[in-house]
């Protein structure tokens, strides 16, 4: 069972949901339009650096092309939690990997794993759903 943010159907809607089209271009206007959602949220910055993170590898890396992927902000009082759900590569999902100081890539998910809450990851039947959850506070 995915664990997460409880569902509340008075704060979700068709607004907490966009496609993102896999091209890099995309990629700030998906910041843009969750740091209009999210505006008075206290860790606003640092979901938005999730938020980037989710896309940009949504778009680097779905196997569907044209809209590609479907990120979902979901709110729970003071908690959001950030869903991103694309075509992965079959039996390949995102993981926190160890880089050397040269690599150009490959720090994302260390940088998710060291700002939010919790985060993981869920794949069904060649979906791929990463997903990371934001208190309020920090580590509450």
């Amino acid at each position: 069972m995915e664990q997460g943010v409880q569902r509340s159907a008075s704060r979700i809607d068709e607004e907490n949901r966009r496609l993102i089209g896999c091209r890099v271009d995309e990629v700030p206007a998906v910041r843009v339009w969750a740091a209009r959602l999210l505006a008075d949220h206290p860790r606003l910055d640092e979901v938005l650096l999730v938020v980037g993170e989710f896309a940009a590898n949504a778009v680097l890396h779905s196997l569907a092309g044209g809209d590609g992927a479907e990120i979902r902000l979901l709110h729970a009082g003071e908690q959001v939690e950030v869903r991103v759900r694309n075509r992965g590569a079959a039996g390949f999902g995102p993981r926190v990997r160890r880089v050397d100081g040269a690599a150009e890539s490959g720090r994302g998910l260390l940088l998710v794993e060291a700002l939010a809450d919790g985060w993981g990851t869920r794949a069904d039947g060649g979906w791929v759903t990463v997903w990371a959850r934001f208190n309020a506070e920090t580590g509450t």
